[in-house]
């Protein structure tokens, strides 16, 4: 099985057998199941990723303002009242979307990007479509992963492009354009695929038995598609099997590599409180913090248990 990072495909166990999937009134039935290690991706509180196909045989409405997925058994003229019609190509249960991002005065990126409704990200390039653009004079920064995927670890480097249009235009969004080797990441046909920071200003009708997408605008204030890590590091929640958060990326010359964090190292408490306390509504929410903050870390080498302040607040780029 491939997937992203530099290591190549991998040999992973597969169930060939028939495994049924209750969500809500929507049974889905699978025949074949791979076993991933998610958890050393996603962390504690997922157990498993639904592809495309266990939704797709009917238009399925994604809104994200009251938060739920809708199959519906047809769509209704009143049903579409607000929504766009995007300019998508349907292909192997995949979705691609005719857009562009713009670089700066002078550069731009256009083609099809690939919705990604398992991305917690912004816009993240190709390996292929980094390598046309010119990023020096750019406030840049490389975040390096220690496991991106079923293709091992991997690195991207983040900056700021003008604006990306997918609906209406959204200005001055950060993006990450992968070093990739192997997976969607890599060299790809499409150029990029659109993450969740981006996807959740709008709500979405996706029609796969008629090959359409639709969207409009939603009420989301948030101006998450601008922001940048302000830890300048990201974490894997693994208090099922230890007692902290491992270290799952790292920003080169940030807050944390610069104290002498690495990537693999357990952090214990922040600001005294043991993070087994911190669940994950709160974690997905965001923990709100500003200023000196301490950090107990155990390292990955030594088991040394250390504690490290760093300034948070200003985003890496």
């Amino acid at each position: 099985m491939g997937g992203a990072g530099n290591d190549g495909p991998q040999r992973i166990p597969i169930i060939i057998d028939s495994l049924k999937l209750a969500m809500g009134n929507v049974i889905h039935n699978e025949t074949i199941t791979p076993i991933i290690n998610l958890r050393e991706i996603l962390g504690r509180h997922l157990d498993g990723m639904i592809g495309n196909n266990a939704l797709w045989d009917k238009p399925l409405v994604i809104n994200y303002t009251d938060g739920y997925l809708l199959p519906v058994d047809e769509l209704t003229p009143n049903m579409l009242d607000g929504y766009t019609k995007l300019p998508a190509h349907f292909n192997d249960n995949r979705i691609d979307i005719d857009c562009e991002l713009v670089i700066d005065s002078v550069q731009s990126v256009k083609g099809t990007f690939r919705l990604d409704l398992g991305c917690g990200s912004t816009i993240i390039l190709t390996n292929a479509a980094r390598k046309g653009l010119n990023l020096d004079g750019k406030n840049t920064a490389v975040c390096y992963f220690s496991n991106m995927g079923v293709g091992g670890d991997g690195s991207d480097i983040n900056f700021r492009a003008d604006s990306f249009k997918f609906l209406d235009e959204l200005e001055n969004v950060v993006v990450s354009a992968s070093y990739n080797t192997e997976g969607a990441l890599s060299d790809r046909e499409h150029v990029g695929i659109i993450g969740n920071n981006i996807l959740s200003h709008y709500d979405l009708i996706i029609d796969a038995p008629n090959k359409a997408l639709y969207a409009r605008r939603n009420t989301n204030p948030s101006t998450s598609y601008q922001k940048s890590s302000t830890w300048h590091m990201a974490y894997t929640d693994r208090t099922d099997i230890c007692d902290g958060w491992i270290v799952s990326s790292i920003y080169g010359g940030g807050v944390a590599a610069n104290a002498g964090i690495e990537v693999g190292d357990i952090i214990l408490e922040i600001n005294g409180r043991p993070v087994k306390e911190i669940g994950w509504e709160e974690q997905r929410k965001g923990l709100g913090l500003t200023g000196p903050t301490v950090f107990k870390i155990r390292q990955k080498g030594s088991g040394e248990i250390k504690e490290y302040t760093l300034q948070i607040g200003k985003g890496i780029i």
